[in-house]
C-alpha cells in the first residue's frame, strides 16, 4: 500500500478512499452506486418487469471502514490515525487510455457493444448516469472466454469478447436513484471553472471539457435530475476518439469501420440508450 499526496490510497484488489479528504456524502453515494451496478452480474427487474443481467461493471466483494496510521503530509508528527472506506472489487486489467491504440478494430468494436449494453442496462433499472466515461475509466483486461452475454429488457445479447473484457469503473461523478432516494455528486463548484472558461474565445477546450460544460448548463445546479442524454455523450465521445485514433482497417475489411460509423450515427440521433438497441434491433 502507498501513500499519494492527494491522500487517496490504492491496493492490489480495489482502492481506499480518505473520508477526512472527501465529503462523506460523496463517499457514500459512490460506495451504493458501484455495490448496486455490482448486482447487475446477477439477474435483476426493473420496475416494468423486464430482466437485466450484464458484466460491464466490477464485481464488488467487500467494503468496509478502517482505522489505519499513515504518513501525514504536513505537521510536527509525521504519521497519524485517519479513518478510511476501503472497497475491494475484481482485478479489471488496464485502462483503455493506454491500450486501445494496441486494440484491433474487432476488439473496439467489442468493447464499444460491452459498455453500451452495460450503459443501457443500467440506466433503464436505475436511471444511471456515469457522467464522467472517458477512456481512463473503462478498463480492458484479457479472457480466453469467447463470447460475453447480456440480458437488457429481457433480450440476450451475445458479443464476441475477440478475447478482451471492458468494465466501467469510478462512480465518483454519477447518479442513481433507488426507489424515492437519488444518489449523486454536486459538480456545479467543479464544473464552475470550466464553464466560465468556455465562454472565453481565447480559451480552447477539449471534447472531454465541453461535455463537463454540457452537464454544467443541462444541471442548472439540480444534479439530482435525470439527465439520460450525458450517458449518449460520452459514448458519443469515445467513438469519436477511436474513429479519429484508429487505422479502421487494418484489419483488412472496411466492414467493422462502417459499423463503427454507423453505431456513432445512431448514438447521436437518439435521445436514450434504449432507443440505440431499438435502432439496432430493429435492423
Amino acid at each position: 500500500m502507498k501513500t499519494r499526496k492527494n491522500k487517496r490510497l490504492v491496493t492490489e484488489c480495489g482502492e481506499v478512499k480518505d473520508l477526512l479528504a472527501e465529503h462523506y456524502h460523496n463517499v457514500f453515494q459512490e460506495l451504493v452506486i458501484s455495490t448496486n451496478l455490482s448486482n447487475l452480474h446477477a439477474t435483476l427487474c426493473n420496475y416494468q418487469g423486464f430482466e437485466y443481467r450484464v458484466h460491464g461493471f466490477p464485481k464488488l466483494f467487500k467494503s468496509s471502514l478502517v482505522n489505519e496510521m499513515v504518513p501525514l503530509d504536513k505537521g510536527p508528527i509525521n504519521v497519524g490515525l485517519q479513518e478510511f472506506t476501503s472497497i475491494c472489487m475484481e482485478h479489471c486489467g488496464e485502462s483503455l487510455r493506454s491500450c486501445y491504440k494496441k486494440l484491433t478494430i474487432k476488439q473496439i468494436i467489442s468493447v464499444v457493444y460491452q459498455v453500451l449494453l452495460s450503459l443501457a442496462a443500467a440506466e433503464a433499472t436505475f436511471e444511471y448516469e456515469h457522467r464522467d466515461l472517458h477512456l481512463g475509466n473503462i478498463m480492458v483486461r484479457s479472457t480466453k472466454n469467447p463470447t460475453v452475454h447480456f440480458v437488457v429488457a429481457s433480450r440476450e445479447y451475445k458479443v464476441d469478447t475477440e478475447g478482451k473484457r471492458a468494465f466501467i469503473i469510478d462512480n465518483t461523478f454519477a447518479r442513481m436513484r433507488i426507489g424515492s432516494h437519488h444518489y449523486y455528486t454536486n459538480l456545479t463548484d467543479r464544473l464552475a471553472t470550466l464553464a466560465r472558461d468556455a465562454k472565453n474565445p481565447n480559451k480552447v477546450q477539449s471534447d472531454q471539457d465541453k461535455i463537463y460544460v454540457g452537464m454544467y448548463y443541462s444541471a442548472c445546479g439540480n444534479w439530482a435530475k435525470w439527465m439520460p442524454r450525458t450517458n449518449l455523450e460520452w459514448m458519443s465521445f469515445i467513438i469519436h476518439r477511436f474513429l479519429k485514433n484508429v487505422q479502421l482497417n487494418k484489419d483488412g475489411d472496411d466492414r467493422f469501420a462502417a459499423e463503427l460509423e454507423a453505431l456513432h450515427h445512431q448514438i447521436k440521433s437518439c435521445k436514450t440508450l434504449k432507443s440505440v438497441l431499438n435502432s439496432i434491433d430493429k435492423k
